[in-house]
């Protein structure tokens, strides 16, 4: 069978392919174009250069109809190729014409022109180009298009005739910054009919004298819902008189959201409340809204949902309070300054739905007393408002700080403890006195904050505490995004939280599947375990190890290798678990909160200020460092190397593909009766490794402390067929597609079966449930770039073992612990603090990760099935006893602890080897205790470190 038609195999390039790379592997074969071209092809974005090639024009070609939304940042593209697709539903064109001739550009227009006809389904076109002049026939084939986006485009009267010819199904018009080089009086002057379907109308400004053309036009939109408009730069009165006068006639019966700034009169607000039917969304910033404003406004307050009040100078603190408690349906509010006296004096407020809430509070200075009370009073009334997930209660627009609330557990800040969802918060200009103990219950209560701005503490007259140090607070900590949620993702997340670090896991499975095989651990993190609280957990669900039996396909015993002796040696024994297990134990550890299924990422942007990720459901989520420990394929590791290439910096040993010779079906039986499974009775876990003659495969057999088998069979693949290419990507630990190979691997027999007979892995998947066998290609790499920027890798994604050197898992939850280390000592924010921080990470990793790698390849050798392969064998096979025990001490020696943690004692008769991110943090985390003890002593605090 053609290996490229296995189902798993397109299943997981499907699930791991990067789409903006999704010209080759659409070459590859007719089964693979047909399974996961729709997923990558969706959404396309072509530039000048991806034309280069003719193998992607030819991808293009075949992939048109799967296109759905096509962005093109050159027009000059369509003079040498249009792809033929037929089904878009949005068009992006960005960039000019500037440098083609007057015939190629007409010819290029004329072109897109057919493309926009040839797609029925075709809703949103977004243009901005300022080029050459589009033709009559582009602009008449926008018929169908309902969201219309037009920026910095050159159009004659002729073009503008056919432009509005073309909109009887317009409900969006944005027309941007058009009118820089467009005349605003012909441009609506010649839109002469109805446009019945348009719901919102953006502009962002008008040039003086052009506002009567856009009324008359406005005139024509009966169904209007929304308009935008920023008068700043605009003779807008006369304008607005006549706007004011189709709200007044009934022409704008719909009309729920309005958006002026800037100049707009007190009068004239108060006319348009009077007119409208209701009012939903309403951004009045920087206009004179006033007291006839609101006392029309207040016909409207059952429905409104958004209210922007920035920068009215007009608007008293009465007014202010009036909105907070009788708009309930208000869910997002942006005030200019209010009195604590005045939210003293009013009622309860009813705005419970509110999420957004921009509150100047100013607190009337006159003695440590009054501003706690003052606060106390305001602290009451944002108790209420649980759903708030920004707060901000200072600004930036004043010149001087101002006495806001009282930031402090003493002054009533605990009443706040119900707005768990907050996650921006903001007290820029205000004067706040926080102690520890405030900072500490900020960090303890709102675990979802992302954002803060604000100066924490300021030299108050009323103040007796000196200035807190930087370091101590938490609203200064990094946020970490981690992509992946595998072993060493959940690690690095468990050890963040116990620092203290804000964390947030995005995982691209939408459910948690707890599958795999066995995994070797124990002896190496014994100190760790014991230091995050879970080591007992741990010993419950492993089964101890102390030997391998290697046998041949006749089950005739080759060797037997102990190494009991590494728990004397380490101070802890080592176990075999079911890898579900240990993941389940892990998983435990996280909040809930903390983990984000379903967000696969796609690509992010890293600069000075933070890092961003994207995600294929549209969102997007900043933090200050990126993780990526998302695997042997990488989304992270791939972007970052694509940019690093681009800069010339990535060295050619990382430009390659992952190479891969194995392919491994893995699984774990139901719980079974040890009388009739022997072997199950047994203290320690039976480890059986066999290897097959003439048979392609190897495979192997373990017992585990919940009465199950755990197996695994390898077929190792030539040469020709495991050539090093990149369209194969490994899968996720799933069963897709695994019983093909289950019935291939059925004869192959195994010791201790039931009641002591041999028994084959037939029988083993006969008593292991489908959705626990798994099937997954294994590569081994180990990159040498492992950061850049703000964005670092940990585990598979920098280093990808073979399973048989068992170092995989071990090694992810090492790279964990350094990285958490300098994280937490550091708090790096700034770029120069994040790339010392990585460096230190990577030079106490990277030499480790290649020992570990070289053990992986011997360890691939023992079951391999080359000469090279025999030659290893026959080594350990004769390997003398004291050797062979040097070898294994070894590996135990790297036993690491965070520095972070309370240090528990290393039993190990061996010493451990020297952990630097250990030696090198301590010192930095002990200076730190002991300024935030004496600050403590001075303020009469409890140290919280």
């Amino acid at each position: 069978m053609n290996p490229l038609l296995l189902p798993e195999l397109i299943a997981l390039v499907a699930d791991n392919f990067d789409p903006k790379e999704a010209v080759r592997p659409s070459l590859v074969c007719r089964s693979w174009s047909i399974a996961f071209n729709p997923i990558v092809w969706r959404q396309i974005l072509i530039d000048e250069k991806d034309l280069s090639l003719e193998p992607a024009i030819q991808a293009l070609t075949n992939n048109a109809h799967l296109i759905r939304r096509l962005t093109f940042w050159d027009l000059a593209v369509f003079s040498q190729f249009v792809p033929p697709c037929t089904l878009l539903t949005e068009l992006i064109l960005i960039g000019a014409l500037t440098e083609s001739s007057d015939a190629e550009a007409e010819e290029s227009w004329d072109r897109l022109a057919h493309l926009i006809k040839s797609n029925p389904r075709l809703r949103t076109v977004r243009i901005a180009s300022s080029g050459k002049l589009a033709t009559t026939q582009f602009w008449n084939s926008l018929t169908s298009c309902s969201n219309i986006h037009l920026s910095s485009l050159r159009m004659s009267r002729e073009h503008i005739q056919a432009f509005w010819s073309s909109c009887e199904h317009l409900q969006m018009l944005d027309i941007g910054d058009l009118f820089q080089l467009v005349d605003a009086a012909i441009f609506f002057q010649e839109a002469r009919d109805v446009y019945p379907k348009l719901r919102r109308f953006v502009l962002n400004s008008l040039p003086d004298s052009h506002i009567i053309p856009q009324i008359m036009f406005m005139a024509k939109s009966p169904n209007l819902e929304s308009f935008s408009v920023d008068c700043q730069y605009t003779n807008h009165q006369l304008g607005l008189q006549g706007f004011v006068f189709l709200l007044q006639r009934g022409y704008l019966p719909r009309l729920e959201s309005l958006h002026l700034r800037h100049s707009i009169k007190d009068r004239t607000w108060a006319l348009c409340f009077r007119a409208m039917t209701r009012v939903r969304s309403l951004d009045c910033t920087k206009t004179e809204f006033g007291p006839l404003a609101f006392k029309m406004l207040t016909r409207h307050y059952t429905t409104l949902q958004t209210l922007r009040l920035s920068d009215c100078r007009l608007v008293s603190g009465a007014m202010i309070q009036t909105i907070l408690e009788s708009c309930p349906m208000l869910e997002a509010f942006w005030s200019p300054k209010i009195p604590a006296s005045q939210i003293r004096q009013g009622q309860p407020w009813v705005c419970l739905r509110l999420q957004r809430l921009n509150l100047i509070v100013t607190v009337e200075d006159s003695g440590a007393e009054k501003i706690r009370e003052q606060s106390w009073v305001v602290f009451r009334q944002l108790a209420q408002l649980t759903q708030l997930v920004s707060l901000s209660i200072g600004s930036k627009h004043v010149a001087n700080s101002m006495q806001g609330l009282d930031l402090r557990l003493r002054s009533g800040m605990g009443q706040l403890e119900g707005l768990w969802r907050l996650e921006e918060l903001s007290f820029v200009n205000t004067k706040q006195d926080m102690g520890p103990e405030d900072i500490s219950w900020m960090r303890g209560h709102f675990r979802r904050l992302i954002w803060v701005q604000g100066q924490c503490n300021s030299y108050g007259e009323y103040s007796r505490q000196p200035p807190i140090p930087k370091d101590i607070m938490d609203l200064n900590r990094p946020k970490v995004l981690i992509v992946g949620a595998g072993i060493g993702g959940l690690t690095l997340g468990i050890l963040l939280k116990k620092g203290g670090i804000p964390f947030e896991i995005y995982e691209r499975a939408k459910e948690v599947k707890s599958l795999g095989s066995a995994l070797l651990l124990g002896s190496n993190l014994t100190t760790l375990l014991k230091q995050l609280g879970i080591y007992e957990e741990f010993q419950a669900i492993g089964k101890p190890i102390v030997q391998t039996n290697l046998y041949n396909e006749n089950l005739e015993l080759q060797f037997s290798k102990t190494y009991g002796f590494r728990g004397k040696y380490a101070g802890g024994d080592d176990y075999i678990m079911a890898r579900p297990d240990l993941y389940d134990l892990l998983l435990r550890q996280i909040p809930k909160e903390r983990l984000h299924l379903g967000k696969r990422v796609i690509s992010f942007e890293q600069n000075r200020e933070g890092v961003k990720i994207r995600c294929t459901d549209n969102t997007s989520h900043h933090g200050d460092i990126l993780v990526g420990s998302d695997g042997a394929h990488s989304a992270i590791r791939q972007h970052l190397f694509h940019v690093l290439k681009k800069k010339k910096v990535l060295p050619a040993s990382d430009d390659v593909p992952l190479p891969f010779t194995t392919v491994c079906l893995v699984g774990q039986t139901k719980p079974l009766d040890p009388e009739e499974y022997p072997m199950l009775k047994t203290p320690y876990s039976e480890f059986w490794a066999m290897m097959g003659g003439d048979t392609p495969y190897s495979w192997s057999v373990f017992t585990t402390i919940k009465n199950t088998f755990c197996f695994n069979a390898v077929l190792h693949l030539d040469e020709k067929t495991a050539k090093e290419n990149d369209f194969f990507r490994n899968s996720e630990w799933g069963p897709e597609a695994s019983e093909a190979m289950c019935k291939e691997v059925r004869h192959l027999r195994v010791p201790g079966g039931k009641d002591g007979k041999d028994w084959t892995i037939g029988d083993i998947i006969d008593l292991t449930p489908k959705e626990l066998i798994s099937k997954v290609m294994l590569e081994e790499k180990l990159f040498s770039t492992w950061y850049g920027g703000r964005t670092v890798l940990l585990g598979d994604s920098c280093h990808k073992f073979n399973p048989a050197g068992a170092a995989g898992a071990l090694t992810a939850m090492h790279d964990a612990v350094a990285l958490a280390n300098w994280i937490c000592a550091l708090y790096p924010k700034k770029p120069a603090d994040i790339d010392f921080a990585f460096k230190e990470y990577y030079n106490e990793r990277f030499p480790i990760a290649k020992v570990a790698f070289a053990q992986s390849q011997l360890g691939s050798k023992l079951v391999g099935k080359n000469l090279h392969s025999m030659a290893v064998k026959n080594f350990i096979r004769r390997i003398p006893s004291w050797l062979w025990k040097r070898i294994v001490t070894k590996s135990i020696l790297a036993r690491p602890q965070a520095s972070f943690l309370p240090l528990v004692e290393d039993k190990g008769t061996k010493p451990a080897i020297r952990q630097p991110s250990l030696y090198k943090t301590l010192p930095i985390l002990e200076k730190r205790a002991k300024e935030e003890a004496k600050k403590n002593a001075e303020s009469g605090g409890t140290a919280t470190v």
